[in-house]
């Protein structure tokens, strides 16, 4: 969980290679669960907090479950990614209430991007 870690472990020499690089993704989305991960541990609260992957490989990054209900979110590069929520829908099978959904993205605000779902700065974590 530790990204600087893995930088200097992979010898990328700059923020550049890891933004431009093959496993940009990956990276990004490794770094924003464990700002997640920390920000429970920081107010001492106990995390429910999943990766979701079917068979049919929809996949949903995290979800966060409390009591009843589900927030779902997706983890994305981009400033405003097309169709994020597209596997949110597979949630439905589940007995909890689903809850909006949080795109973390570059987005530079909060902003709706349907009645479900909303574009996040990652900026906020």
């Amino acid at each position: 969980m530790d990204t600087g870690l893995v930088a200097y472990l992979c010898r990328w020499p700059s923020a550049a290679t890891i933004e431009n690089g093959a496993m940009d993704g990956a990276f990004l989305e490794t770094y924003v669960v464990t700002e997640i991960i920390k920000s429970y541990y920081n107010v001492g609260k106990q995390s429910d907090l999943y990766y979701y992957r079917d068979v049919d490989d929809k996949e949903i990054d995290l979800l966060v479950v409390e009591g009843d209900k589900i927030y779902p979110i997706e983890i994305k590069k981009g400033k405003v990614p097309k169709h994020p929520d597209k596997n949110f829908s597979v949630l439905n099978k589940f007995k909890l209430e689903i809850q909006p959904g949080i795109i973390l993205c570059m987005s530079d605000e909060l902003i709706p991007f349907n009645r479900e779902s909303w574009y996040c700065p990652i900026s906020v974590l």
